[in-house]
């Protein structure tokens, strides 16, 4: 069987704005308390554990979507790579604390930052699946702009970076390989948006969304900031890291209460 049986009548699909602001709510929160010095840069401590825990929250939510599909074999399938990214995403995190806290080397670049490219591309599968299902056939408008968009992100980001004089290093040239697979990334799920957006499923692919563009934004921000100088865990984009984390279990949590 190849589609989910929705399992209630009438379900609210509507998002709870308490929940929203909550998660807002957290994020500023996260971020005082890095401004005003709770974590030590130097030490593994709470803040890192939570941190932590930000993508194996993700990467556990969306097992139990996919463990919920066990009867659909492309939704299992969809739900199982986007579980294996954010496994990813949470095994980069884990080696980036075991060379800044255990080893006491710079973590980046590093090992971590080889989990932090290839994490997309599960990612981009769990799209592709979810997508090509419901819309078999992509119009030539819809190829132009899911390459037009990257390109752009690309594009902006290569110009700050000239701007900035960025030495063109293996920093330089990693970095706008990850900007490019994260802005890849970013077009597919508003794709997938645009093609749930009046359907059961559109709250759902709008936190998605939401969720992957804050990465995106995050992703241009430190690996710009990096190229010309490591940045610590107090950095902004931390904070933005965990809002994005927070958004998509929302999502994976919307969705298991759709179906």
């Amino acid at each position: 069987m190849d589609e989910p049986k929705t399992t209630k009548n009438d379900v609210n699909t509507k998002l709870d704005y308490r929940i929203l602001v909550l998660i807002a709510a957290a994020a500023i929160g996260l971020q005082i308390a890095l401004n005003l010095g709770f974590d030590n840069p130097e030490k593994f401590d709470m803040i890192d554990i939570v941190y932590l825990l930000g993508s194996l929250s993700c990467a556990i939510s969306a097992f139990l979507v996919s463990r919920h599909y066990s009867d659909s074999t492309i939704f299992a399938k969809a739900y199982f790579f986007l579980g294996l990214g954010f496994s990813l995403w949470f095994i980069g995190d884990g080696v980036w604390m075991y060379y800044k806290h255990i080893l006491h080397i710079e973590p980046y670049p590093s090992l971590a930052d080889f989990f932090y490219l290839i994490l997309y591309f599960p990612i981009i599968a769990h799209l592709v699946i979810n997508t090509r299902y419901f819309k078999r056939k992509w119009d030539f408008k819809t190829k132009i702009w899911l390459i037009v968009l990257p390109i752009v992100i690309v594009g902006i980001y290569s110009y700050l970076l000239y701007q900035g004089n960025a030495k063109q290093d293996i920093v330089f040239y990693y970095s706008l390989a990850i900007v490019t697979t994260s802005a890849a990334t970013l077009a597919l799920t508003i794709f997938g948006a645009s093609v749930f957006h009046s359907s059961i499923l559109g709250t759902v692919w709008l936190l998605l969304a939401i969720g992957l563009s804050i990465v995106t934004f995050a992703d241009v921000w430190y690996y710009y900031a990096n190229v010309f100088g490591p940045t610590e865990i107090n950095h902004p984009t931390t904070t933005l890291y965990m809002l994005s984390n927070m958004v998509v279990v929302y999502a994976l949590y919307k969705h298991q209460r759709i179906f």
